[in-house]
Parts: structure tokens; C-alpha cells; sequence
């Protein structure tokens, strides 16, 4: 019998199952099989190393793979990871998630197609990052940051590492490693990012321009995204709506938003405006 993993492995926080993961790759007790296929049931998950997108599902997308299930279709394999006997995911959460739909609605057991990652326990959870960061399904600014805070707090890399393989800021991570000083590591490994932010916020991070500045571009990346994914192109293709549906929204800010928005579009602004110095910029980066 190849090593097992204590059961807790699968739903301990980041730093006790990557250590008890590293600890098993360690004794190289692996299974040497490695089929190009493996049954739905054999393919376990470890959320809080490998699921950098956390466990949430969109609906849409599984929809669309399923559709490619029920046409007869394959989807492209999943990335699994051997340690001891178990296959772990690193990457393809929403086709596992397609593929044990499926397998309900066809009423047989079904397999899936696998493609197996071989290195470290650290070299397999940042394949899982690299693979979502390069976004098959794009990972939405507020999971960078999660996942950004969880490395940070784990401590194994630098902050360009880190940088380079969620897509946060340097500026950023250099915050988080403020807070986590501030704070203690220990009380803030069950915490989010969000709500670390917000609480360390009464004691006012010392930002430079450049930090703002980042800060103030992730959150439109943020809304942008967000208004993307609930009117598509609509307003894009509707001027006339898309206009006085901004009027509606901003009422008597509207002028200083279309004053601010020809600034961004470097149209020339005749006159000037007494804009309010206290814009809001959020206690928290999403």
C-alpha cells in the first residue's frame, strides 16, 4: 500500500497541508502508475493549496463544457499531481466539476482525462497558480489578491515571485507583508485579505503615490469587470442608453465624471472645476 495522507490534510489551511503534502512527497512512497485516465472519484482536491480560485462555480462555464460532454466531446485534461496514492488536482476545477455532472446525468460511471504534473509539493502549487493566472477562465482581481495574501502569508517567496505568478502588485505585497507585521502571521491565518485590510485600515498603512495609484487601478479593473459581466457589450453598442443610464446613476456627480473621463481620454476641458478632494478611495482594494 502506497503512503496516505491524514484525511485533515484535505481541509487544513494552506501552511499544515502543504507541509504534510511536502512531507509525504518526501518519503517516496508514490504509486508509479500514472493512466492517461482516471476515474471521476479518483481525483481528490486540497482547496487551500491547489484551488486558487477557491471552490466557487460559474454556472456558465460548466454549462458550456457540458455541452461539449453531451456532443460526445472530450474536454482537454485536468492537471494531477501523484503524492502517495492519492491524485491530486492542480488545474481543472470547473471540467471535474462538468465531468461528475455528467456522469450523473449519463448514469454510468465515467473517467476522465489526465495529464500528470511531476515535481515538489511547491513546484505543483505553483503550477496550479501559473495554470489560472494564464486564464482559461480569468481569475477575477479580488481571487489575485486572495491568493497574492495566502503566498504572502505562507513565506516562501519574494515579493516579485509572488507578483509574477498571482499578477498583483510588488506595492501590494509589500501592504500585505505591513499588515501581516502588524497584525501576527498566527491570528491571520484563518483571515481573508479583505477583512485584514479593513482591519488594519483604523491603523492607517503609509502609502506612496506609486501604492495608491495601484491600488486605485486594481479597483477599476475591479468594477470594470464586474459591469462587463453583467451587461456584456450592451452599453458599449448603445451610446444613447449607455449615457443617460450614467446620468441616472451619478445625478449630481455626473459633471465631474464626464470632467474627469475627458481627462482620461485626453480630450481638451475648457474651464475649470471645483472637484471634491475627498473622493472616495475604498478601505479595501476590491
Amino acid at each position: 500500500m502506497h503512503g496516505q495522507l491524514d484525511p485533515e490534510t484535505f481541509v487544513h489551511d494552506l501552511k499544515p497541508a502543504y507541509e504534510a503534502l511536502a512531507a509525504m512527497k518526501a518519503r517516496n512512497e508514490d504509486d508509479p502508475e500514472e493512466p492517461p485516465r482516471l476515474p471521476i472519484k479518483a481525483v481528490e482536491m486540497v482547496p487551500n493549496v491547489f484551488q486558487v480560485r477557491g471552490l466557487l462555480i460559474d454556472e456558465s462555464h460548466v454549462r458550456a463544457l457540458l455541452d461539449v460532454l453531451d456532443r460526445g466531446g472530450d474536454l482537454d485534461p485536468i492537471t494531477v499531481w501523484r503524492c502517495g496514492q492519492h491524485a491530486l488536482l492542480v488545474d481543472g476545477h470547473h471540467r471535474l466539476e462538468a465531468y461528475r455532472r455528467f456522469e450523473v446525468k449519463a448514469k454510468q460511471l465515467v473517467s476522465i482525462p489526465v495529464h500528470w504534473f511531476h515535481g515538489s509539493a511547491k513546484e505543483a502549487m505553483t503550477e496550479a497558480a501559473s495554470s489560472n493566472v494564464k486564464a482559461r477562465l480569468q481569475m477575477t482581481p479580488e481571487q489575485r489578491y486572495e491568493l497574492a495574501w495566502r503566498w504572502t502569508l505562507f513565506g516562501e517567496w519574494s515579493k516579485k515571485e509572488i507578483a509574477e505568478r498571482t499578477g498583483v502588485g510588488t506595492s501590494t505585497i509589500a501592504n500585505m507583508r505591513k499588515v501581516i507585521s502588524a497584525l501576527g502571521s498566527e491570528y491571520l491565518e484563518d483571515v481573508t485579505w479583505k477583512k485584514a485590510f479593513r482591519e488594519f485600515n483604523g491603523k492607517q498603512i503609509t502609502m506612496d503615490d506609486d501604492q495608491i495609484e495601484e491600488m486605485v487601478e486594481q479597483q477599476v479593473i475591479s468594477y470594470a469587470s464586474r459591469m462587463a459581466k453583467e451587461f456584456s457589450t450592451k452599453l458599449a453598442h448603445n451610446p444613447t442608453i449607455a449615457a443617460r443610464t450614467l446620468d441616472r446613476y451619478f445625478g449630481a456627480k455626473g459633471p465631474d465624471v464626464l470632467y474627469l473621463w475627458a481627462e482620461e481620454l485626453g480630450l481638451t476641458v475648457t474651464g475649470d472645476r471645483d472637484l471634491d478632494e475627498e473622493d472616495d478611495l475604498p478601505p479595501c482594494p476590491f
